[in-house]
């Protein structure tokens, strides 16, 4: 129930507004015959509106109303006067108040009416509100998920990087987040009361994607029927995410880079300069320097775009994020499809481990969607995840032969079965001993010789394990360094 209250000493106007509103409206009215009663009563109870006459005995109205948007700047004021000139009314609603009526009211419904109006923009600005935090934590940095080390590069980078003006190119594979960056960006930025929009570039063509982006006048085109603002201009003061910017044609690049550099677009069919104050995030699931290489993307643009750098880890590079992910989405599908799911069961989270993940974070979200839908039980098993994932982990073979609807006989299908499993035992022990076959052997409980045979019947080569070891390690000794030297300025060791 809404609360009201009327402030005027006219104690009979104010209880016939009393009268009226509690007969008219479902709510609680309290009245105050004085600057000070109001006062008081605010300081104690929350109004949601507030009637206030703009001459009392003890104060000014206008002060009062200042006055009140302090203390309850949540109230909607609606200023009440026999004495309406324009510069009051002017001035009432620039201290912040949502209406101004007159006394006698020729009408007393006038003032109902004019509650119900004030009630209803109030609640329209809470759910405005409501929105915009529900965005915010949304799109914060907590909601990226992940405690490896390569999603702390990124998210620091972000918190370094989301005050600035600064262009920012996001390069990863396909689903592995940079949208959800890029708002994190942008949500934790000045601009975060302003647009973000979104552009998937690939999924226009090119005679549309200048109309997109710049607009066009009326006649500019067969199907210019009227004016349309293009994104930079409705994104003004905002940001504008251009997902997939490889795929930008190289003359809509030309006019891209001016959008950038000077600030400046041109509407499709139009000579008329626009000025515009746009941030750029771009993103790309392409090496966009070799791109360049080939001619097929702009160098200058390619500078222009990557002032900073942000690149997004693969699911593969990070499983050690798998289980945090797994039980964030498995909240959220919970949530969504009524569902208590209280976990996964040990065998399905190493399936999860084991499996290689092409489609990045969005493909672990979609298999735990589904898998929260079918799954009977409160713990997620090895029965709900999709049939992809089981074949390619070895728990569903299938016995067609690759390219073709042909079976494969026992003995080929046996065959594979046996290379596929031996080809993941060997990575397994080479990833664990870091490319050193002899311990990979005695782990394996065989002669170095036959383990050696294996490897090259499965074509893997130690090398590789052996360089990601390396790097590792000087990595870490790159690291003990810096915070050698860290540690030894700080005590003034030069």
């Amino acid at each position: 129930m809404n609360s009201i209250l009327v402030v005027d000493d006219d104690q009979i106007v104010a209880q016939s507004i009393k009268k009226v509103v509690t007969k008219t409206l479902e709510c609680q009215v309290e009245l105050a015959h004085s600057g000070q009663e109001a006062i008081e009563k605010l300081q104690t109870e929350s109004f949601d509106v507030v009637l206030l006459d703009i001459r009392l005995d003890d104060a000014s109205g206008m002060d009062l109303l200042k006055d009140f948007k302090l203390r309850a700047p949540q109230a909607e004021v609606i200023m009440m006067t026999a004495y309406a000139t324009i510069e009051d009314a002017i001035e009432a609603v620039k201290l912040g108040a949502f209406d101004f009526i007159t006394k006698p009211f020729e009408n007393i419904d006038v003032v109902p009416i004019a509650i119900k109006k004030a009630v209803e923009h109030r609640e329209m600005v809470k759910r405005l509100s409501n929105a915009e935090k529900d965005l915010k934590d949304k799109y914060g940095f907590e909601n990226i998920i992940g405690t490896s080390p390569e999603m702390q590069r990124v998210f620091r980078t972000v918190r370094d990087v989301a005050n600035s003006d600064a262009t920012i190119l996001i390069e990863g594979a396909s689903g592995t987040g940079k949208e959800l960056v890029a708002r994190a960006v942008h949500f934790n930025s000045a601009r975060s009361e302003r647009a973000f929009l979104a552009c998937n570039c690939s999924s226009l063509s090119e005679s549309l994607i200048e109309s997109e982006l710049f607009g066009h006048v009326k006649g500019a085109f067969t199907s210019a029927f009227s004016d349309k603002r293009g994104l930079f201009e409705a994104a003004n003061h905002g940001t504008l995410f251009l997902d997939e910017i490889g795929e930008i044609p190289q003359t809509t690049q030309v006019r891209l880079l001016r959008a950038l550099q000077e600030g400046e677009i041109i509407p499709v069919g139009s000579s008329e300069v626009r000025r515009v104050d746009v941030r750029i995030i771009a993103a790309t699931n392409k090496e966009l320097d070799k791109l360049v290489e080939q001619g097929k993307f702009r160098e200058d643009l390619y500078y222009r775009i990557n002032v900073i750098n942000i690149s997004m880890p693969p699911l593969r590079e990070r499983k050690g994020d798998i289980d945090l992910l797994v039980m964030h989405f498995i909240k959220k599908y919970n949530e969504r499809n009524s569902k208590q799911i209280e976990g996964i069961d040990r065998a399905t989270m190493q399936l999860l481990y084991n499996y290689s993940w092409p489609g990045n974070v969005r493909e672990l979200e979609n298999a735990i969607e589904r898998a929260v839908i079918l799954e009977k039980g409160i713990t997620l098993s090895t029965a709900v995840l999709p049939t992809n994932l089981l074949k390619s982990t070895g728990q569903m073979f299938d016995p067609k032969k690759a390219g073709s609807g042909d079976y494969l006989t026992y003995k080929e299908a046996k065959r594979e079965a046996v290379l596929k499993l031996t080809r993941g035992y060997i990575d397994t022990l080479l990833t664990t001993t870091k490319g050193n076959i002899t311990k990979a052997a005695a782990i394996a409980g065989m002669e170095r010789s036959n383990f050696k045979k294996l490897m090259n019947q499965s074509a893997i080569d130690a090398s590789p394990y052996r360089s990601l070891a390396n790097e590792e390690e000087y990595s870490a000794a790159n690291k003990k360094v810096k915070a050698r030297e860290v540690s030894e300025n700080q005590r003034g060791v030069v």
